[in-house]
């Protein structure tokens, strides 16, 4: 019995799919194949092709750069073909999804329902509030700062949090990584063949419940993170499978810490490339 939290992060993108498909006006429906701005209301948006027929026949596919920036706004942002997309303000009111080799910067402003990822994309929260994250395949995200309402990883995927605040859990599935370096959460689920990485100072996993609703190994936690959060009293659930599994490792330099943070943003950073037109 899986719990209810995974399911859902499905039903709800699903839902807000479904009601963007039985809209009549398929025209409102916005293609953008070059760097690009927006700073008005739009709905939804397809990022990486010129047109339907491109993006039907998977034919003709770019590589643009996008910012949305206040007050621009959108219904939904779908993005391909190793594009880039910064949410520097403005909002997303169901979600954004990122496909294939592309890129996803959130520093402000907000998407509603979350991000869903796929292929070998990359998501990058620094900032801003969003719901539900959702890391399939080999897509990669870093939290360093944001208000997040839960994170899953599944399949192959890698989450690093450093920082932010989570407001429900974090859970690592499949055979998914989560490194955990800092950040503020409620609780910690790892299932499947999924495992966690918590990093810090004076790190210890008191056993609670090894029959935990009858199915997880529950733990709670305390000591540090390597960003100075107090772990103590929070929740570690492994599910009873003999595969799930966490780990705790002292690092010996708080320091090191912010110099990995400042390296990683950095890197980040670069990707960013300049906005040449406005919608």
């Amino acid at each position: 019995m899986k719990h209810v939290r995974s399911l859902a992060l499905l039903i709800v993108p699903a839902l807000a799919l479904l009601s963007i498909i039985s809209e009549p006006a398929h025209s409102q429906t916005s293609y953008i194949s070059t760097d690009t701005t927006i700073n008005t209301d739009l709905n939804s948006v397809i990022v990486g092709y010129a047109n339907a027929l491109d993006f039907v026949s998977n034919t003709n596919g770019t590589s643009p750069t996008v910012d949305l920036v206040s007050p621009g706004s959108a219904l939904s942002i779908s993005e391909y073909n190793s594009s880039t997309l910064n949410i520097n303000g403005g909002s997303v009111s169901t979600f954004v999804r990122t496909f294939d080799n592309s890129r996803v910067f959130l520093t402000d402003g907000s998407v509603d329902f979350g991000f869903t990822a796929k292929g070998i994309s990359r998501v990058h929260i620094d900032g801003g509030m969003t719901s539900n994250i959702e890391m399939l395949a080999n897509s990669r995200l870093s939290v360093t700062a944001g208000d997040i309402e839960s994170v899953l990883t599944t399949d192959h995927a890698v989450a690093t949090v450093s920082g932010g605040m989570i407001n429900d859990f974090l859970e690592a599935d499949g055979n998914s990584v989560i490194n955990v370096w800092g950040g503020m959460f409620m609780c910690l689920f790892v299932q499947d063949n999924g495992h966690i990485n918590l990093f810090g100072m004076d790190l210890t996993a008191i056993l609670v419940d090894p029959n935990y609703l009858d199915f997880y190994t529950q733990y709670t936690l305390s000591g540090q993170l390597a960003d100075g959060t107090d772990l103590t009293g929070t929740c570690l659930n492994i599910e009873n499978n003999g595969v799930a599994s966490f780990s705790l490792t002292n690092v010996p330099e708080p320091g090191m810490f912010a110099y990995l943070s400042t390296a990683a943003l950095g890197i980040g950073m670069l990707v960013r490339r300049r906005r040449k037109s406005v919608i």
